[in-house]
């Protein structure tokens, strides 16, 4: 699997550099000395735009909105990560055990999925929190169980198309296990399409993850996320616009670069060619 080449290259890899950027940032956090605590806060100055000592300025009781952007981060990308990881390995081994097998499995799997995408996702989202909590874990599971259906359905499909190509039918032929056919033939067909599909849940799930503190269901405060910076800032958009500004754009690029680092690493159309195992 390769970066796709020729003029989009080059931008892929700025879109990879972004994000380990925005990683080591969000990981180092504790030790970047430029990086001030979250919660600190600056008596002299309240709501103040950008400057030298604060490069993203301060909100309105004088925390330093650079320091809670890269603070915010850990939290966002924890929850992105951790929930997509979740997600794919419950939905994906759901899909790839329904696409390889068929049956009355596999329509069983696929009734649920379509059962379960038929409920509106927001609506169950702030069900759950509502009753559960804002807790960290809580967030994370709901996030991954609302993705299940999604993965299990791309990846079903995904091993359904696999199921059915000529080095599979060799492979059944020449007296291969299922579970060998699936381990060393589907599931490495299938990963290009499973890591693609994981960076879009990535992205969906910080963006799900942003709406939730936007509307005040998020992680409880003193814990900074993008979201809830973007919802603090809202009330003072005429005076302080830079206090939602930033993360909004911080934000935006990171799911942006997700979303083309994605697409870059589609898997090419052709055939693969095995029959031995």
């Amino acid at each position: 699997m390769k970066l796709r080449g020729g003029k989009f290259g080059l931008f892929a890899w700025m879109c990879v550099a972004w994000l380990v950027i925005v990683t080591l940032f969000a990981v180092l956090a504790p030790w970047i000395p430029f990086v001030d605590d979250p919660e600190n806060s600056d008596l002299s100055v309240f709501g103040d735009g950008p400057s030298w000592s604060h490069w993203f300025g301060v909100d309105e009781i004088g925390r330093d909105v650079f320091a809670r952007v890269v603070w915010g981060a850990r939290m966002s990308l924890v929850i992105g990560f951790s929930a997509t990881l979740m997600a794919v390995i419950i939905g994906g081994t759901l899909g790839l055990v329904a696409g390889f097998r068929g049956g009355r499995f596999d329509s069983f799997v696929a009734a649920t999925v379509d059962i379960a995408l038929a409920v509106p996702t927001l609506i169950l989202l702030l069900f759950v929190v509502a009753v559960f909590g804002r807790s960290l874990p809580v967030i994370i599971f709901t996030l991954a169980w609302l993705m299940v259906p999604f993965s299990a359905r791309v990846i079903r499909a995904a091993t359904l198309s696999e199921s059915h190509r000529e080095y599979i039918l060799a492979a059944r032929v020449s007296g291969a296990h299922d579970r060998r056919i699936l381990r060393r033939e589907i599931l490495p067909a299938v990963t290009p399409v499973i890591l693609t599909f994981a960076l879009i849940v990535v992205g969906i799930v910080i963006l799900l993850e942003g709406t939730l503190a936007f509307i005040g269901l998020g992680l409880p405060p003193p814990t900074p996320t993008w979201g809830s910076m973007i919802s603090e800032g809202r009330t003072a958009l005429d005076d302080a616009p830079h206090i939602s500004l930033f993360p909004s754009a911080i934000m935006f690029l990171t799911l942006l670069a997700i979303n083309i680092i994605g697409d870059a690493v589609q898997p090419r159309s052709g055939k693969r060619e095995s029959g031995v195992i």
